[in-house]
């Protein structure tokens, strides 16, 4: 792992280091952004089986040369998660996953040619994420229902550094194809608040609550590898 992260350590400084032919403008501005979205039910013959589920995510970038070979701009972040199951008392909460986030970045470019383009870039970012989970206790009661043990509902506030380097393919004037192949998280720190309610063994009682607070920070960077992100950006 060591060696991998000093391989790219040097490759995005040679990057950075080495003399670049104009292909930007300055001034010139881009967006580019991706969007999921799924939904799905499911009918068990048994109703303590059946859920239904419902999952949105987008991601946009907003950017604007600063030089020929530099651009600066915003990330914007979100997605979100709802997961509804039949036959549990009391029902537990239908959202199990909420991120918001936003990051400053700058981008730096070695053109290749003049469709190719290595690109690297450093960001700050900002993260606001709700998780939820829960666990239920014994088998189902005669009438198909099940009891809801406990949930946990966590809060979190994370900040991080990151660098990440990919290639843009810039197939028309105005449009390129964008791949994100390796990135390195050196730093992170997390502020969260979590709420733990414990229902017991009887439906329908007032849950006895424990809130924790934690802080959780990550000096060690992570590298990430082996996989290729790709979306297209457009230029304006």
């Amino acid at each position: 792992m060591r060696t991998k992260r000093n391989y790219f350590l040097i490759a995005v400084g040679l990057l950075l280091g080495t003399c670049v032919q104009a292909q930007f403008e300055v001034g010139q501005r881009f967006v580019s952004g991706a969007i999921n979205l799924g939904a799905n039910a499911f009918e068990a013959e048994r109703p303590i089986n059946s859920s239904s589920n419902y999952s949105h995510s987008f991601s946009v970038s907003l950017g604007k040369f600063t030089r020929e070979n530099r651009a600066t701009g915003w990330s914007l972040y979100h997605r979100l998660n709802l997961v509804k199951v039949k036959n549990i008392i009391p029902e537990p909460r239908s959202l199990t996953g909420l991120d918001l986030g936003v990051s400053r970045f700058v981008e730096f470019y070695k053109p290749l040619g003049e469709r190719w383009t290595l690109f690297a870039r450093p960001s700050l970012s900002v993260n606001y994420r709700v998780e939820n989970s829960y666990a239920i206790s014994g088998p189902a009661r005669p009438d198909n229902t099940l009891i809801l043990a406990n949930q946990t509902l966590t809060h979190r506030i994370g900040l991080s550094a990151s660098l990440s380097a990919g290639v843009l393919w810039r197939f028309a004037p105005k449009w390129a194809l964008e791949g994100n192949v390796a990135g390195i998280t050196p730093l992170s720190i997390t502020f969260g608040r979590s709420e733990y309610e414990d229902y017991g063994l009887v439906p329908n009682t007032t849950p006895a609550n424990f809130v924790n607070h934690f802080i959780q920070y990550e000096t060690t960077p992570r590298l990430s590898t082996g996989y290729v992100g790709l979306g297209f950006r457009y230029f304006y």
